[in-house]
């Protein structure tokens, strides 16, 4: 404050004072260069403001302004006349800063430019051209006129270049002009050429005029990914480029073409589909069709009826058929052709601004289109025909047939006999065991091994064992020591090194010194020599660890070739040898070879194809030759004759021999026949590849990954996409409608269970169907990677087997159908991905109901077509539905005529002569229990649904706006109501789950008494917890006397209610001890009454029956605990050694020299199956030899053994009735803590030991939770405690301890240990589980210990009152309930007395209910004959037969509760009265009639077996009539549930009706079919989802549809499945609607929908047709009508 005191006071400024502060916000720009900087691009010409330097926007400049401006430039501005001030500022005005523009002279240089017009400047009357002006560069800036700009000529010899560098100075005057552009035009000329997309150049036209050419420059070409290549936004430079040649070229495209950013997008009101089929329809009748074929195929049975005639013929139209299609290269529809003055062609898409110099080509025409004809109509015959009549005629036979003079290699392992020895011959001879079995040397194999098998963690000793002897055959047990001294050889050599462990239990890598010539020089050492030279070498060099590789074992006969097998004959070897001597005469024995997969051979110019026939390898032993030999002619003589020899020689021993096939097997020996790649050179297994033998000199062979990489090949065959539900159907039309053998089809079922179709296989075919599951699935093997590409070898190891491509991208398909094509309408789905990467001549897709929720849905359909430019989304939504929107339907409407052809029925119903379909609407009424229940769901669905549309605003958006989350959400509700129409237990959530059992209606009414039961219990319990606390609040003001009738009164209902509720005995415990406490003090006002005598002795009874609970849970635990001590006991007494069975096994092991066997063994087991906890490290990462695996395991047993012991300890201590203590440190440490639990008492303390104990006994193999204390969460900070204890109980496995014990038991047995240690390691495991069982009990016993001193806690706080809280106590923290503050008495006091009013209404209305209930079981009693004695509560007569019940539960007769209602009604629209006995209000809808005479009605006389719900009992009757009035009929029952028709199958059961049921995938065609031609079943059970599309059941004349349907298209699919060509009886549609439900709303609200929006056609779903208002409608007019 001082020092703003000291401060002088403001002073007004002077005037000159006011001149030096003054500030203009040009001022700092005047004086620099105008540069608009972009971060991207460098500055081109022109983009500085060369007259920045002279612009002056200010009169007063400073003279170090002037001075900097001096040296900044050297020229100085000079106009031809003096500019007075304000001319200055006028003519410098802001907008000269924008404007400011560089047009250089024209002069030639090699870069590409195009001239795409001129602009002109025309000198005013006034201005003159200097000389020389066509020489020189020019600034075009703009003046104080908005059309007049001012020219400024730069110095003469300017260079143009420099100007890109340093600002251009001006030496002569400004000139006025006036511009053929405006000055925004003008701006945008400017941004364009400062990103050097154009340059401007100046020629002048005389002394008046100024021609300025544009010339586009190569960087303003645009680089598009393909031709309908289009952002959603435009960029600026395209936008500006629009802009200039709309102005250059009058491109202007039309106004409803034109984006509006003001008006986006919007979604019609109405969608007429009919007015789309019309048009679509007229426009085929004004077409002359180019084609008129006659379509009636011979091979096709039925006759073609004319509208399908049209429809072939326009589709053989669309397949160009008899006629090519055009060839000629016509202009893409998006481009437009300029033809510059200087005869360059360029070509412009005026509706995104840019240009190409490349011809943009329109394609391929479109051959193809899609068949829309109404459901029922024969589009199946239609395709059929269309399929027979055009066929493909220019098949390349190029990619199925194999090269001239190219053989496949095809190669079975030779094994000694052949298949066409005589069993005679075969019996005579007598072989030795195997002499010879050659394999690598050891260091060949070590290195092969660790190579192959290497790791992250390396290669363990064990895995080179088991890789040696499968891959090689070699005897390791035998031999195990020479591959151990071999493997510390390498290690000292550094080509093996170890990186894990120590010894020969650690992991091993290749080592620096590891090359590959380390295999192949031995390899080829190997292959050198001749046996008998190899044995010497071996022999002398058998002392020699170091060359060991060349030592055979001392009891091995391993050698060097692991897949040659020799015997030695004992007799008729010569006579085999005669037997095969002819054949190698006939030069047989001579196999070809392929020369590329012999190293010594010469390659040839295709190395995986063989030419020529080769002489016997020379690098092969005589000892091998000869046997191969052998081998070679004996395959021979089970091959087929006209196979080459060469296809069964041995490749195996070549060193670029490589084996991978789709079948994962490793390259080991089998008889399985081999082929090679023609292209990769990899060998497979011909079966696993489908590569057939008989084909070798026919067709060539590539791998899968080949196939798919090369061409596609070309074939005549049809491919057809449809549902799996008519997969089959297809099938059985194309044999019904389609002669024999004149087409061939195969079902292909994808390559998981067909494997690789070879594509010559799929191009035989005619006709391939496949299921949109498989399409799908298939797009998993598109883009595998090839095994030898780079992407195919990421992996460190070669992968040991091939992914399996999808052969169907390796097919040109002649013809591409898409069946129900609806299924791929959205794009992004997985089969309509797969189906765009289908490769075909023609594409069509086939579907009844093409659009679903709107026009919009053509969308994917066409992107599946492929059409040019509209398959992009852009300019589908810009060139035809954004029009469409607008309300100019022409563009789409014409489109779409093109590509579609329709019929529909009522156009074609008098070819097709189907008989006339009728509907029959079945109204039915709840049952009284079935009443009750909606009555239920519906209060709670109101309420529901009233939460979440609170969240929504406009109530006028369509649900199809919404999110699916969103939608899914406000639409449960009204999906449970519709389920609780069908039948209570189809809600989800209320009762147990069908499979259990389907509910009856005496159940179902068992179940809501309970319910209803439990509900008043709790509204009672809310009540007296109300009373209990105002009786407190009123003995804290004083008022005894209140206080004691409060409690009294809580007693009396308790004893009012008790035949009927149970109440809580702690609150009858707290009213009985409070109320015995006024009376021993004796406070005056408080009257006597005859029940105070025994209040202390129901006090007593009270405590002692809630404690008895507990005290029998403890007994029964103690109880179930002792047999298993006991077993204990005894198992412990069976194990006599002094020393652990284990020791002496780990003993033994170390004495006999297996003791690492057994420490992998037990490693093994540890580790086998079983889920590491993180963060803990495993007992086989912690020894690494039997020492340390003993030090472990007696470390672990101590360990356990005391822990068990402390357990049984403190359990024991806790037995016996609870002391004072224990029960006060239970309270303070857990039961009611402070704030967090403290664990000091004897039960958390006995906790952490069970927690120890735990630990030991079981695995810990998934992280602790909470197990106790998971409520006690703190809410002020949200955390749970720390130190609250936690178990992993219920996630109990075998320990490591156990794991180990067992691993050592099972290696003793397999090793024929001693019997003493194998008994004693059975009895251990023994009492293992013992242990484990005795933890699980004692958990128990300490719980009920635990939970009886809660119980006696519990008795102490259940007779604490509320209370004031003393001024000396501190306040609780947290808060207690119990004690409140003097302020809070008055507040609490009003709350409980509101409490008490809910609960009293709560109570009051539960009780009717249940009163309700119980009535209506009486009225279901069929024992007294169905007459209710009762009398009237009115009239007091008989209530007979007949009478009403009110929600109450009261009953009144029929008379006088018509009186009622005519004479006493209630409410706004008097649509309720009031009971005569307890006044509650009763809604008209809510009485209910029960009737017990019998019916009068005719048609209800039919019996329907079982308790089923109204609607399910009625759609059983109407099954039963149908069969009664038409024996044999068939129907159809649809449901939008599968739940709902499992219990109408349940129903049908008990009524002995025979019935099919499609349910799932795998039964649908055996259950469909057995409905179709099986006489006895007549009742179709199919969901709506999978049972309404595709299918033809002409068989069925009934459809019945159990609830009314929110998608009109599912309800009109399911209904054609019968009415549909072939049908020849009429079909009923029978409908089931609830009067009084939400279902009467819907089914008005669909049918006012349907006639609002003129589209029967259409297919909407729920979404789509309700709006939000019209879901609040369902449920708010409904609530007025029951209330």
């Amino acid at each position: 404050m001082s020092s703003r005191r000291k401060r002088a006071p403001p002073v007004r400024v002077d005037e000159e004072k006011r001149q030096q502060l003054h500030w203009n916000m040009h001022e700092d720009r005047r004086n620099e260069p105008i540069i608009i900087s972009d971060d991207d691009e460098q500055p081109c010409p022109g983009s500085d403001t060369s007259s920045a330097h002279y612009i002056i926007l200010s009169d007063s400049l400073k003279e170090e302004v002037a001075h900097r401006d001096k040296k900044r430039c050297s020229k100085v501005v000079s106009f031809s006349k003096p500019i007075e001030k304000e001319e200055t500022v006028g003519i410098f005005s802001p907008l000269s800063v924008k404007l400011n523009i560089v047009i250089s002279p024209y002069h030639f240089d090699n870069s590409w430019k195009a001239f795409l017009g001129e602009l002109t400047l025309q000198l005013l009357p006034a201005q003159s051209l200097i000389e020389n002006f066509s020489e020189r560069s020019i600034t075009l800036m703009s003046s104080e006129s908005s059309n007049q700009f001012l020219i400024y000529v730069h110095s003469k010899g300017e260079d143009v270049e420099k100007q890109k560098k340093e600002p251009m100075s001006i030496c002569d005057k400004g000139i006025l002009v006036e511009s053929s552009f405006s000055g925004e035009m003008l701006e945008d000329l400017g941004w364009l050429q400062k990103k050097r997309r154009i340059k401007l150049y100046q020629k002048p036209e005389g002394n008046h005029i100024i021609k300025v050419g544009i010339y586009l420059l190569e960087a303003g070409l645009a680089k598009l990914d393909f031709l309908s290549d289009a952002n959603s936004r435009m960029k600026k430079f395209n936008q500006l480029m629009k802009k200039v040649m709309e102005k250059l070229h009058n491109s202007i495209i039309p106004d409803v073409l034109e984006e509006d950013e003001d008006d986006p997008e919007s979604e019609p009101e109405g969608q007429d589909i009919d007015e789309l089929y019309h048009f679509v329809k007229q426009t085929h009748q004004q077409e002359t069709q180019s084609i008129q074929v006659d379509v009636q195929h011979p091979a096709l049975i039925p006759v073609l009826r004319p509208y399908q005639r049209e429809a072939v013929n326009w589709m053989l139209q669309q397949e160009c058929f008899r006629s090519s299609p055009a060839t000629e290269s016509a202009l893409h529809f998006l481009w437009r052709e300029i033809v510059t003055s200087e005869g360059l062609k360029l070509y412009y898409n005026p509706y995104t601004g840019c240009i190409i110099r490349e011809y943009p080509n329109s394609g391929p025409q479109l051959l193809g289109g899609i068949l829309a004809d109404e459901m029922g109509l024969g589009k199946t015959v239609e395709v059929l025909a269309l399929i027979l009549t055009h066929t493909r005629q220019d098949v390349k036979q190029d990619a199925l047939t194999l090269p001239e003079g190219k053989v496949v290699n095809y190669f079975i392992p030779s094994h000694y006999f052949g298949g066409k020895l005589k069993k005679t011959e075969i019996q005579n001879i007598e072989f030795e065991p195997k002499e010879k079995v050659q394999c690598p040397p050891t260091r060949v194999m070590i290195l092969t091994a660790v190579k192959e098998m290497n790791g992250k963690k390396g290669v363990s000793i064990l895995s080179i064992y088991k890789y040696v002897s499968s891959i090689y055959r070699y005897d390791v047990q035998r031999n195990r020591s020479l591959l151990k001294r071999m493997l510390k050889c390498l290690i000292f050599e550094g080509l093996v090194k170890q990186i894990k462990g120590h010894g020969f239990s650690g992991t091993f890598t290749l080592g620096k010194n590891y090359k590959e010539e380390d295999i192949c020089d031995k390899t080829k050492k190997q292959a050198v020599g001749s046996p008998r030279k190899i044995q010497k070498e071996t022999r002398k060099s058998g002392n020699k660890d170091t060359d060991s590789e060349y030592l055979p074992s001392d009891t091995s006969d391993d050698d060097d070739d692991p897949y040659y097998y020799y015997y030695k004959s004992r007799r008729n070897r010569s006579k085999l040898r005669k037997k095969l001597v002819p054949s190698t005469k006939k030069g047989k024995s001579q196999p070809f070879i392929n020369p590329d997969s012999q190293g010594h051979c010469p390659a040839t110019s295709d190395s995986g194809i063989t030419d020529v026939a080769m002489s016997k390898s020379t690098c092969i032993s005589e000892f091998n030759q000869e046997h191969e030999t052998e081998d070679c002619a004996e395959s021979l003589n089970h091959a087929d004759s006209d196979v080459p020899p060469s296809n069964t020689m041995s490749p195996f021993n070549t060193s670029d021999y490589r084996f991978e096939c789709i079948c994962g097997e490793l390259d080991q020996i089998d008889r399985k026949p081999r082929v090679q790649c023609l292209k990769c050179h990899l060998w497979q297994h011909a079966k696993c590849v489908n590569y057939d033998e008989k084909n070798l000199k026919i067709k060539p062979f590539y791998c899968p990954h080949c196939l798919v990489a090369m061409e596609p090949v070309s074939t005549r065959a049809t491919l057809i996409i449809s549902p799996s539900s008519i997969c089959h159907q297809w099938v059985d039309e194309i044999n019904r409608h389609v002669r024999s053998s004149s087409l061939r089809v195969l079902v292909y079922q994808g390559v998981k269970k067909d494997g690789f179709l070879q594509p010559h296989f799929l191009a035989e075919q005619d006709i391939v169907i496949i299921t949109y599951d498989v399409l799908r699935s298939e797009l998993n093997y598109v883009d595998i990677p090839h095994s030898n590409s780079e992407d195919g070898r990421r992996l460190r190891n070669q992968k040991r087997y091939m992914a399996i491509p999808s052969p169907l991208v390796a097919v040109e398909w002649w013809r591409i159908c898409l069946d129900e094509a609806q299924m791929v309408e959205c794009p992004t789905v997985k089969a309509a991905e797969m189906a765009q990467r289908l490769s075909g001549i023609n594409r069509w897709c086939i579907s009844g109901t093409p659009v679903q929720r709107g026009l919009e849905d053509l969308f994917g359909l066409v992107v599946f077509l492929g059409i040019e430019p509209y398959c992009v989304k852009h300019w589908w939504v810009r060139l035809l539905y954004r029009p469409y929107c607008k309300k100019n339907p022409q563009h789409l409407y014409s489109f779409i005529a093109k590509i579609l052809w329709r019929s529909a029925k009522k156009d074609v119903i008098d070819q097709i002569q189907i008989p006339p379909q009728t509907e029959e609407i079945h109204w039915l009424h709840f049952s009284p229990v079935e009443r009750h229940f909606y009555h239920r769901q519906h209060e709670v669905c109101c309420q529901d649904v009233v939460v979440k549309l609170r969240k929504i605003s406009d109530w006028a958006l369509k649900l199809s706006s919404l999110d699916r989350r969103t939608v899914t959400s406000i639409l449960y509700p009204l999906l449970r109501l519709r389920q609780a129409c069908c039948h209570p237990q189809a809600v989800r959530g209320e009762f147990l789950p069908l499979q259990k059992s389907t509910m009856t209606m005496e159940e179902l009414l068992t179940s809501l008494q309970k319910k209803c039961g439990t509900e008043c219990e709790e509204a009672h319990r809310q009540l007296v917890c109300a009373l209990n606390g105002l009786a407190g609040i009123h003995i804290i003001k004083g008022e005894y006397a209140l206080a004691a009738e409060l409690y009294r009164e809580v007693l009396r209902s308790s004893e009012e209610h008790k035949g009927k509720l149970k109440t809580d005995s702690l609150q009858r415990l707290h009213a009985t001890h409070n109320l015995m406490e006024l009376l021993i003090a004796r406070h005056p006002g408080i009257p006597p009454t005859l029940r105070d005598g025994r209040l202390e002795e129901e006090a007593k009874q009270l405590r002692e029956h809630y404690m008895s609970k507990c005290n029998t849970e403890v007994a029964e635990a103690q109880q179930a605990l002792y047999p298993v001590q006991q077993t204990i006991h005894e198992l412990q007494r069976k194990i006599h050694s002094n020393s652990p069975w284990w020791l002496n096994v780990i003993h033994r092991a170390i004495e006999f020299t297996i003791d690492e066997e057994l420490v992998q063994r037990v490693r093994n087991e540890i580790t086998s199956n079983y889920k590491q906890q993180t963060g803990k490290l495993s007992m086989s990462e912690k020894f690494r030899d039997c020492r340390g695996l003993q030090f472990l395991l007696t470390t672990q047993m101590e360990e356990l053994n005391k822990c068990q012991k402390l357990v049984r300890e403190a359990v024991k201590n806790l037995e016996g009735p609870p002391s004072r203590n224990v029960i006060e440190s239970a309270t303070v440490c857990h039961l009611r803590p402070a704030r967090l639990p403290l664990n000091c008492c004897v039960f958390c303390k006995a906790d952490e030991l069970f927690t120890e104990y735990e630990s030991k006994l079981f695995s810990n193999t998934v992280k602790g939770q909470t197990a106790i204390f998971e409520e006690m969460i703190e809410d002020e900070e949200g955390l749970v405690d720390d130190r609250a204890p936690t178990t992993t109980r219920g996630l109990w496995a075998i320990s490591e301890t156990e794991r180990s014990m067992k691993a050592i038991l099972s290696f003793a047995k397999s090793h024929r240990f001693d019997v003493e240690f194998v008994d004693e390691g059975s009895t251990s495991m023994d009492l293992f589980e013992a242990w484990k069982k005795e933890y699980k009990l004692l958990h128990e016993y300490w719980m009920a210990l635990r939970n009886r001193v809660s119980a006696v806690d519990e008795l102490a706080m259940a007779t604490e009152r509320l209370r004031v809280r003393d001024p000396r106590e501190p306040k609780p923290n947290p808060p207690v309930l119990h004690i409140i503050e003097p302020h809070e008495v008055e507040q609490n006091r009003i709350k409980l007395l509101n409490d008490k009013a809910v609960a009293t209404s709560q109570l009051q209305k539960k009780l009717g209910q249940l009163l309700y209930l119980t009535n209506l079981e009486k009225s279901q009693d069929k024992t007294s004959g169905g007459v209710n004695p009762e009398p009237c509560p009115i009239c007091a007569r008989q209530l007979g037969k007949q009478w009403a019940v009110l929600t109450c539960g009261h009953c009144f007769c029929n008379e006088c509760i018509s009186i009622i209602i005519e004479q006493y009604s209630v409410g706004s629209h008097r649509s309720s009265i009031k009971c005569a006995i307890c006044r509650q209000t009763t809604s008209h809808k809510e009485i209910s009639y029960v009737f017990t005479s019998e019916k009068a009605n005719q048609e209800e006389d039919i019996p329907v077996k079982g308790s089923h719900s109204t609607k399910v009992e009625a759609v059983v009757r109407t099954l039963m009539k149908i069969q009664l009035r038409d024996p044999g009929a068939k129907a159809l029952v649809f449901s939008t549930w599968q739940d709902v028709l499992d219990i109408i199958s349940k129903a049908l059961t008990d009524n002995n009706m025979e019935f099919a049921q499609i349910s799932r995938v795998k039964t649908f065609q055996e259950n469909l079919s057995a409905f179709k031609r099986d006489p006895q079943i007549n009742i179709l059970l199919l969901p709506l989802h999978t049972g309404s599309n595709g299918l033809t059941i002409i068989e069925a004349t009934h459809v019945l549809l159990v609830e009314p349907i929110l998608n009109p298209a599912h309800e009109l699919q399911a209904i054609g499945r019968v009415h549909r060509i072939g049908q020849t009886k009429p079909t009923i549609v029978h409908r089931f609607l609830i009067k009084a439900t939400i279902e009467e709303r819907m089914q008005a609200m669909l049918k006012t929908a349907e006639r609002s929006h003129t589209n029967s056609s259409a297919k909407h779903s729920e979404a789509s047709v309700l709006t939000v208002a019209d879901l609040a409608d369902l449920f708010t007019k409904e609530t007025e009508e029951l209330e």
